[in-house]
């Protein structure tokens, strides 16, 4: 009997031990129950699990196996569960010495869904190129053909079509004015020339966007190709005014055929307001009411539009002339 009084005080003392150690540390392993005693005693109780801590759900530690015969050992206190989950209670030991198993740590608490990021803003549409010499810059692909520029670009005017020239010397030719005397009857008053023409599409025969050649200057001269009929003829030239305004200096002149003149012999001079009625531009510097390299005329002269009186293949008065710009 004394040794039996002897056993009951080592239980006791090793519960009392389990209890001082159950302070949320890291969850404990329940332990195993000891060897059958002697005459069917119980081992000793598992220590309970510690308690879990605050975050993740702990898991209850696993109650210890009582032994044959054995009182059950206590079960691990359930670990304290993660944020809205709730540990759960210490196992119970089962009976005729079978240890209960440790209470489950309740579930860890479900954190919130993500929020859903918001939808990317719609970036603001892209500024309409202000000249052909735009569009090409970004698509070094494009090809001739009708395109919309908005040469004043946040200015009062609205965007315009206009036949782009890709090719020609490197291309990104802004066309400024096509009159073709076959179409249309050919002919309009200067003021209307100086205006703007849609009569046709553009490039094709009775078009013009002269009114805005004031925006298209680089660097501060305009660029110019003036050609005529299937435009194997031509001069191209740069002056440092818009021609509405002057002719200013005028520099780069190449032309075909070469050695291009006026009225009274002059050369190509850049273009600039006419004067008498006859054309809205031309090229020839003299006073006399001459209007060779001429741009959006009136009326004909000798059948046609006047372009050069001389040159080294001679004399010429087209049917149909362009004006673009670069």
């Amino acid at each position: 009997m004394g040794k039996s009084c002897v056993w009951v005080i080592l239980v006791v003392a090793s519960a009392a031990y389990g209890c001082s150690e159950a302070n949320g540390g890291p969850i404990g392993e329940g332990g195993m129950g000891g060897d059958a005693g002697s005459g069917g005693m119980g081992g000793d109780a598992g220590s309970g699990g510690m308690g879990g801590d605050a975050g993740s759900g702990g898991m209850g530690g696993a109650g210890g196996v009582g032994g044959v015969g054995g009182v059950g050992g206590a079960g691990g206190a359930g670990g304290l569960g993660g944020a809205g989950g709730v540990g759960g209670a210490g196992g119970v030991g089962g009976a005729g010495g079978v240890g209960g198993a440790g209470g489950v740590g309740g579930a860890g608490g479900v954190g919130g869904a993500g929020g859903v990021g918001g939808a990317g803003g719609v970036g603001g549409m892209p500024p309409i190129p202000s000249s052909c010499a735009m569009i090409l810059a970004g698509n070094p692909a494009a090809t001739d053909d009708v395109y919309t520029i908005d040469p004043d670009q946040s200015g009062p005017n609205a965007p315009v079509d206009t036949y782009c020239d890709m090719t020609t010397d490197g291309g990104g030719w802004t066309q400024l004015y096509d009159q073709d005397i076959t179409v249309l009857g050919g002919y309009l008053p200067t003021a209307i020339w100086a205006s703007g023409v849609t009569n046709t599409a553009p490039n094709g025969g009775q078009f013009s966007i002269l009114q805005m050649s004031s925006y298209f200057s680089q660097a501060g001269d305009w660029e110019f190709l003036m050609d005529w009929d299937d435009r194997t003829t031509f001069v191209q030239w740069k002056q440092s005014e818009d021609p509405f305004v002057g002719r200013g200096t005028v520099s780069d002149i190449v032309q075909f055929p070469t050695n291009q003149t006026g009225c009274t012999g002059d050369d190509f001079a850049g273009l600039a307001p006419e004067g008498d009625g006859s054309a809205t531009l031309d090229g020839d510097p003299s006073t006399s009411s001459c209007w060779w390299w001429a741009v959006g005329t009136s009326a004909p002269w000798a059948g046609g539009i006047p372009a050069y009186k001389n040159s080294d293949a001679g004399r010429l008065d087209a049917t149909r002339t362009r004006l673009w710009v670069r």
